[in-house]
C-alpha cells in the first residue's frame, strides 16, 4: 500500500458542533483521497460522529490529553505522511488546500507552509474580510538564511497565526516534539519557531486557504467585563508559559533573540491583562513593550496601539470599560454576542 503524501490532524476539545463540517472540508478536497490520511484526535465520545468517521475511513483517536499540543502529539504518533497539516475543529480547509500543499512540498527544502484565512461567521458563511491582513502578503525565508533582517521581514507577515493555516515536513517538527505536549495556546507559534530552528525553507503563500470561524464558543468570546478580563489574564498566562518553552527550544540558535523578544512582549501583555494593571503601567515596561514591537519590525503605531496600550497604561478603568463595550459591539454585529 502506497503511504499517504499528507497527514491531516483534526483536533477537538469538548466540542462536537463544528467537527463534522471540519472533516467534510478535508474529505471534499480537490486532491485524490488515496494521497492523504485524516486523523481526528478528540477527548470525547460521540456515537453519531464516531460512526460517521468510521464510515469514511477517518482514524478516530480518543484521548484524555488536556492540552492542544498533547492532542497533536497523539496524532503525530499514528500519522504516516511525510507532511503534516493541522486543522482545529471550528475551522475549515478550502477545497484546493491539500493540492497546493503537495505542490509546495515537492521542493525538498520546504519545511513550513502557511496561508491566510477567510473569516467565517458561526454558520460558516464568509464574514469580515479585514482580519490579519498581514498574512495576505506572500513571503519566503530561504533554508540557509536566518539573518536578523530576513527573519524579521518574514515574521512581519504573521506566519504563525492560526494552527489550521500551517503545514510542516515531519523533520521540521523535530525541534518542537520535546515541548509539544506541554503547549496549549501557542502551538502555532511553537511550530513556526521549530521550522525556523530547523534547516528548511519557510513560506507564507498569502492565499486564503483556511476558513477561520468566529463564534460564541471561541476562547476569546466575552460574557461580561469582569469575566472577559479574567479570561484575558488566564489566556496571557498560558501564552507566557508557551513562549518560555519556545525560548528554551530556540536557545543558542540565531533566532534566539526573536524568541526572547516575543517572550518579553507576552509578559508585558500578561501584566496588562492582570489586576495589577489597574494601577498605571510602569513606564519601563511600557517602553519595553514598544521596543519589542519595533524590534519585530511592526512599527511604532502597532506598539502604541497594542491592547489599547496608552489608555491601559494611564487610565486602566476607562480603557477596560471602553474595550469591553467595543468587544460586545463586535460580537453582536457578528451575531455571536
Amino acid at each position: 500500500m502506497v503511504p499517504p503524501a499528507i497527514s491531516v490532524l483534526v483536533t477537538a476539545h469538548h466540542r462536537a458542533e463544528f467537527l463534522r463540517a471540519a472533516v467534510d472540508s478535508v474529505l471534499g478536497q480537490e486532491f485524490p483521497r488515496a494521497r492523504y490520511e485524516v486523523i481526528v484526535v478528540k477527548n470525547f465520545d460521540h456515537p453519531e460522529i464516531d460512526r460517521y468517521l468510521s464510515d469514511r475511513r477517518v482514524l478516530n483517536c480518543r484521548t484524555d490529553a488536556g492540552s492542544l499540543g498533547a492532542k497533536l502529539e497523539v496524532g503525530l504518533q499514528v500519522a504516516s505522511g511525510p507532511v503534516v497539516a493541522f486543522l482545529e475543529d471550528d475551522d475549515l480547509f478550502m477545497p484546493n488546500r491539500l493540492a497546493l500543499l503537495e505542490r509546495a512540498f515537492e521542493d525538498p527544502e520546504m519545511g513550513y507552509f502557511h496561508n491566510a484565512v477567510q473569516v467565517l461567521g458561526p454558520d460558516g458563511r464568509p464574514g469580515p474580510s479585514r482580519f490579519h491582513e498581514e498574512c495576505l502578503t506572500p513571503a519566503m525565508l530561504p533554508a540557509r538564511d536566518r539573518s536578523p533582517r530576513s527573519v524579521r521581514a518574514f515574521l512581519r507577515v504573521g506566519p504563525s497565526f492560526n494552527l489550521s493555516s500551517t503545514a510542516l515536513r515531519r523533520e521540521a517538527l523535530d525541534p518542537a516534539r520535546p515541548y509539544l505536549s506541554r503547549t496549549n495556546l501557542t502551538c502555532d507559534n511553537l511550530l513556526c519557531y521549530a521550522a525556523l530552528v530547523a534547516p528548511f525553507r519557510l513560506e507564507n503563500s498569502g492565499d486564503r486557504l483556511t476558513g477561520y470561524r468566529l463564534h460564541a464558543s471561541a476562547s476569546w468570546s466575552p460574557t461580561g467585563p469582569e469575566a472577559f478580563w479574567s479570561a484575558e489574564a488566564a489566556k496571557w498566562k498560558a501564552v507566557v508559559d508557551g513562549f518560555e518553552l519556545i525560548s528554551e527550544m530556540a536557545r543558542r540558535h540565531p533566532i534566539e533573540r526573536f524568541a526572547a523578544c516575543d517572550l518579553r512582549l507576552r509578559r508585558a501583555m500578561y501584566a496588562l491583562a492582570t489586576d495589577s494593571a489597574t494601577a498605571p503601567f510602569p513606564p519601563r515596561d511600557l517602553l519595553n513593550l514598544i521596543a519589542c514591537r519595533l524590534f519585530r519590525g511592526e512599527g511604532i503605531s502597532v506598539g502604541l496601539a497594542s491592547a489599547g496600550l496608552l489608555l491601559r497604561a494611564f487610565a486602566p478603568p476607562v480603557e477596560r470599560r471602553l474595550y469591553g463595550q467595543y468587544i460586545r459591539r463586535q460580537t453582536q454585529a457578528l451575531g455571536i454576542g
